[in-house]
């Protein structure tokens, strides 16, 4: 605000100055650089007026003193120096003999300038002197002697009230550049103000409004000049973007959570009822024998056991979405590890008719850091999703742990049940998604079995993806760093032995 007017000034001076001293040069015949600095603080402007015409009479009237009566010389003499603001005055003894001011019958004048001069010798000089009063002007003077005898002085007058267009014009044109400067940047400051300042206020009141409103689906444009108030726009609609966001995560979250509870109350409803029918044959009496008793006894036993497979996973769920879920990691051989792990599964599965083929390549040393509750309940969900979609006489389950690239085990879990669509691939492990709703919905489950084994996974730095085909099977793949000197655990050497085979 204040630097930008002052330098538009000094330039627009700069620019004015330039033009005044080209007019000097061209109309007052000032030829050398730095002459119109010193003219314009001196006298010495007002005295190169009349130069020219002083030296010019000066010597024409040493020779030719008749010349001084000649009245159509003097008109062209003083005819010139009217061009340079200067007249002509011709005394010749106490009488004026030729006048040229600007109304010739103003001897008055004359007389006036005359008499203010004193008849000393430091006037027949070529620099001349000013004289103040009612008239102000600089005059030479050029003495000479007439062709009978009389005293003659000839008078060169350049006044100084009116002269210089040029400084006037400088002086109005600064001044009318004073004011456009003004009107400008005042005109600047107000489009500023209201560009930088009101209308990115208006926005952020608008959005405000919207925001306490509950309406999230808009954006806060910033302004235009990286300032504090454009800073201030992006920070309201990084908030405004955080707020959508997070209302679309609660409404998602909201819907994932009537989702699970539907799911739980279908999938409990099931083994509630078979409980309360089988508890109710006992009550009547229909299980009349031992053996009823004891059959419907492992069914209510079976129901219970489901109803708290069901329960844990809903709470395994809930620590899972919250991040509550506590690990408790620790250093596992990867050989003894998944040979527990394969006795287990294949006793399950034989539970189930189905046959299960177990491969470890791993040596002895390999080892993992990891939860072994929670990696067993990643792999024990794969194998019981695997179980419950199922759909051929001759069930089939194939676990295989090798190494692969670098660090890294790998787990195979592999079927040959109903398989899963090339579409649907990339969202199984989405919490609540089924390939088939009402088959979902006969299977039971809650829907968020694979979802729990991609969370555990991911939490022990792994990754776990499947591949499969409809009708042919599916093939789940889990990758889990092994325990190294570069990841900074414990140091162990990888040995190179032969897997060891399970039995079908």
């Amino acid at each position: 605000m204040i630097i930008v007017p002052i330098v538009l000034m000094v330039c627009v001076f700069m620019v004015a100055l330039s033009y005044v001293e080209a007019g000097f040069r061209s109309t007052y015949g000032i030829e050398y650089e730095g002459d119109l600095d010193f003219s314009l603080s001196s006298m010495r402007l007002l005295s190169r007026f009349s130069e020219e015409a002083y030296d010019s009479l000066k010597a024409n009237v040493s020779a030719y003193p008749e010349s001084m009566e000649d009245f159509s010389y003097l008109e062209t003499v003083n005819a010139s120096l009217k061009n340079n603001y200067s007249y002509l005055i011709v005394k010749k003894d106490d009488e004026i003999a030729y006048y040229g001011g600007e109304e010739s019958s103003d001897v008055e004048k004359a007389y006036k300038l005359i008499d203010e001069i004193s008849d000393s010798d430091e006037l027949n000089s070529q620099s001349g002197i000013f004289v103040g009063g009612g008239v102000q002007a600089l005059i030479k003077l050029i003495k000479f002697n007439y062709r009978d005898g009389s005293d003659g002085i000839i008078f060169i007058v350049t006044e100084s009230q009116g002269i210089v267009p040029e400084i006037r014009n400088f002086i109005v044109v600064m001044l009318i550049a004073i004011v456009l400067i003004l009107v400008f940047t005042a005109a600047t400051m107000t489009l500023w103000t209201y560009t930088g300042l009101v209308t990115p206020i208006k926005r952020l009141q608008n959005a405000a409004k919207n925001i306490k409103e509950g309406k999230l689906n808009f954006t806060v444009e910033g302004s235009v000049m990286q300032d504090e108030v454009g800073m201030l726009c992006n920070d309201f609609e990084q908030m405004r973007a955080r707020l959508e966001e997070n209302a679309k995560d609660k409404v998602h979250k909201d819907k994932e959570h009537r989702e699970i509870i539907r799911n739980i109350s279908h999938d409990l409803k099931t083994p509630i009822t078979s409980v309360k029918g089988y508890v109710e044959g006992i009550l009547d009496g229909v299980a009349d024998t031992p053996e009823k008793r004891e059959r419907y006894l492992r069914i209510i036993y079976n129901k219970a056991n489901e109803m708290d497979s069901l329960i844990e996973e809903l709470t395994l769920y809930s620590q899972l979405d919250t991040n509550e879920l506590p690990y408790s990691f620790t250093e596992i051989p990867v050989r003894g590890y998944f040979d527990d792990c394969a006795q287990e599964i294949a006793l399950d599965l034989r539970e189930n008719g189905m046959s299960f083929r177990y491969e470890n390549f791993c040596g002895l040393s390999d080892s993992i850091s990891a939860d072994p509750e929670k990696l067993k309940r990643a792999v024990d969900n794969i194998f019981s999703n695997s179980i419950k979609y199922m759909d051929k006489e001759q069930g089939h389950m194939r676990l295989t742990i090798k190494n692969v690239v670098n660090d890294y085990i790998q787990i195979e879990i592999e079927d040959n049940g109903v398989g899963i669509a090339k579409e649907d691939i990339p969202y199984i492990f989405d919490r609540f998604y089924r390939t088939d709703e009402s088959r979902g919905t006969q299977k039971g489950g809650s829907g968020i079995g694979l979802s729990i084994v991609k969370k555990i996974i991911e939490d022990h730095g792994g990754r776990v993806w499947a591949t499969s085909e409809l009708g042919q099977g599916t093939c789940m793949f889990i990758m889990l760093p092994k325990i190294t000197e570069e990841n900074g655990q414990v140091t162990l050497e990888n040995e190179s032995e032969e897997g060891t085979n399970g039995g079908e």
